[in-house]
């Protein structure tokens, strides 16, 4: 099994920096996968930046549970490798894996609307606007052409899932998440008495809305309501976030997931707010609601189906800033909705934890493998 993806930093002496998001789904695959996987990959030079959130570290290819090529000529290494099965996610340009003699599961993860919608947003005028749809119907052709050529798709939450399931010969729905079964509390814990703990995690940068969760927690002050909100993350709005310097607002930076964040998140937070403006199926929403933790944000194609489907939250129009402050002061309020709320995610995300996905999953690229 091929994992095409993109570049990833590689200093000289050959090491890689990988999200250690990436490195468990490697292991994972490993794990179920009945033979040996490959990571086709460029390599990239290290320009320090590094990725924001992802918890990344280095470490040579060799400390990997796979094989891994880094290549210049993907279509070439492809065939010479001549895999049981390719997974590659699903996005405009990438035709040339569909002449491939192997068969190819691709991955949706932001469907076509999503991202339009973003985009839409930022936009400076409606002519801008009307050009950014008018291009979005010509991409989102073009991947509904290449999901009816692959052999399957595998959908990251109902939004991919709702867009592009009926045009695939296998489809299947998966939630993409870091959170293991033992993880999972058996039920949700009662709020603490005192200020309404709020808690924002994701990369500090526009699409991702950390700016309205500083708007959030001020408008809370002038309100009288008592809350606390810690960001964890980074990103380049780190530094003009921290000189708002709002009353309330503490920073933990970048954590580490399983010691650090899970336990933080299920005994600490009351609350987690993600008015992401980008509608990704961030892993965020499913490890916040499986944590017990309700998540409140902006009614964007993943979070709105999340809602919809769980009852695990709340949203409110993107970009609304003060029905967000209304949501929030109403739930500092009103315990008893939080604490159902924290229930139906726990219910949901017991059936869908890190192990069952990832098996879901790779008896997915079985079959299609079989198939062909």
């Amino acid at each position: 099994m091929i994992v095409p993806n993109g570049g990833w930093p590689v200093r000289p002496d050959g090491d890689l920096q990988l999200p250690v998001k990436l490195i468990s789904g490697l292991q994972a695959y490993a794990a179920h996968w009945p033979g040996p996987i490959t990571l086709l990959t460029r390599g990239e030079p290290d320009d320090g930046s590094g990725p924001h959130n992802l918890g990344s570290v280095w470490l040579a290819p060799s400390q990997l549970p796979c094989d891994v090529l880094l290549s210049d000529d993907l279509p070439t290494d492809l065939v010479r490798l001549a895999p049981d099965v390719v997974l590659a996610s699903l996005e405009p340009g990438r035709e040339w894996l569909l002449e491939l003699p192997a068969p190819v599961v691709l991955v949706s993860e932001v469907p076509v609307s999503a991202r339009t919608d973003y985009l839409v947003h930022e936009a400076g005028s409606r002519t801008a606007a009307a050009r950014i749809r008018l291009g979005a119907v010509r991409v989102a052709r073009a991947e509904r052409a290449l999901v009816r050529r692959s052999a399957g798709v595998q959908c990251n939450g109902w939004a991919a899932f709702d867009a592009y399931a009926g045009d695939s010969k296998d489809a299947l729905l998966f939630f993409d998440t870091r959170l293991r079964a033992e993880q999972i509390p058996a039920a949700q814990r009662a709020r603490e008495p005192g200020p309404l703990r709020l808690s924002y995690s994701a990369r500090h940068s526009p699409e991702k809305g950390p700016q309205f969760v500083l708007d959030l927690q001020a408008a809370l002050n002038r309100r009288g309501v008592a809350a606390i909100t810690t960001l964890y993350g980074r990103g380049p709005l780190t530094e003009e976030l921290r000189a708002r310097d709002v009353p309330g607002v503490q920073f933990a930076g970048d954590v580490d997931f399983d010691d650090t964040w899970v336990p933080q998140v299920r005994d600490d937070v009351d609350l987690m707010v993600l008015p992401h403006l980008l509608g990704d199926p961030s892993g965020t929403y499913l490890e916040s609601v499986g944590l017990g933790v309700p998540v409140l944000g902006f009614d964007n194609d993943a979070l709105a189906a999340l809602v919809r489907e769980t009852g695990a939250g709340w949203t409110v129009p993107t970009g609304d800033g003060a029905a967000l402050a209304e949501r929030a002061a109403y739930l500092a309020e009103h315990p008893g909705d939080v604490a159902a709320a924290a229930a139906k995610g726990i219910d949901f995300m017991r059936g869908h934890p890190f192990e069952t996905e990832f098996d879901r999953r790779v008896q997915h690229l079985v079959r299609v493998a079989e198939r062909a």
